[in-house]
């Protein structure tokens, strides 16, 4: 007898500004993007109540059930504007965040660096391949990843690759595990998870690579394939 799968959670398919309720991205062909809901947009209510900051619009989201109708009423400007939208099952993690985010601008970002001492910001490093690296030192699998970006660091730094290796840990737990491993690539703070929430990072590793341009080129969440990722950085850095 084949067991039933659990079924995924409703889905919208609104990314918003972190603590506020104003949608930055909307997924293309998700309920929020056939319903008319636009980048902007401030949601103000769901199903007549009220809503105060994007942690709960996503709980209430994810508390009903798929293929429900919700009203939402939103403010676009001086408009207030109501829709009914019918609410989708929730993709699978890896296939929404490259739903989201490939071949698309990458969410802008300005992180802390791990001496405190200065920032790394994302609209900086325009001109250059990045690879953002989203990881942390109690997990396991990153550890198979530190070696190749060590290597890639070395080799192609001076091509134009920037490597941004971002932690929410406390940053002395983080430079005395970078000591210890003897990581040599940039290491950058994510406090409060902002920047993994606006990438739509579901589990660690996840390795995302910026083009030249500012465009979302590859994206994998895992321990992936280091020819597969060296390639690209390859083929991007011509």
């Amino acid at each position: 007898m084949v067991e039933p799968q659990p079924q995924l959670p409703a889905f919208l398919g609104v990314r918003f500004e972190p603590g506020t309720t104003r949608a930055t991205q909307i997924v293309e062909n998700s309920p929020a993007a056939g319903a008319g809901i636009h980048i902007d947009d401030e949601i103000v209510s769901l199903d007549g109540v009220a809503m105060q900051t994007s942690k709960q619009i996503v709980e209430t989201i994810a508390a009903t059930k798929p293929g429900s109708t919700i009203s939402i009423v939103l403010r676009r400007g001086a408009e207030t504007v109501t829709l009914a939208v019918k609410l989708a099952e929730r993709p699978p993690d890896e296939r929404l965040i490259r739903q989201t985010l490939m071949d698309r601008p990458a969410p802008a970002f300005t992180a802390p660096s791990l001496d405190g001492t200065s920032s790394i910001v994302l609209a900086d490093l325009r001109g250059q391949v990045v690879l953002v690296d989203f990881w942390a030192t109690w997990c396991g699998p990153c550890t198979a990843q530190f070696p190749h970006l060590n290597q890639w660091h070395t080799q192609y730094a001076n091509q134009g690759l920037r490597i941004v290796a971002l932690s929410d840990e406390e940053s002395q737990q983080v430079r005395d595990f970078v000591a210890e491993q003897k990581l040599t690539y940039p290491i950058a703070l994510d406090p409060n998870e902002r920047i993994r929430a606006s990438y739509l990072v579901p589990g660690i590793p996840t390795t995302v690579v910026i083009d030249k341009t500012g465009i979302v080129r590859y994206v994998r969440v895992g321990v992936g394939n280091p020819a597969e990722v060296e390639a690209t950085i390859t083929q991007l850095l011509k």
